[in-house]
């Protein structure tokens, strides 16, 4: 039985990166994904008008 694409893309990101650096990754898309669709504008409003780095905006609702 062949593996799916999703299965596949798990196992390369395991081997080819940091643990630090995919945890850091689910704790952003967790945070994400529980954002209304309001507060997920407004971030990318503050992205693009401001210039703001989604990824350090991101990272300032986790530490709350």
């Amino acid at each position: 039985m062949s593996k799916s694409i999703i299965e596949v893309m798990v196992s390369q990101a395991m081997t080819e990166r940091d643990p630090r650096e995919l945890a850091l990754g689910f704790l952003r898309y967790e945070a994400l994904r529980k954002l209304g669709p309001h507060k997920y504008a407004e971030l990318c409003r503050k992205n693009i008008r401001e210039g703001q780095r989604f990824d350090d905006m991101i990272d300032e609702l986790i530490t709350k």
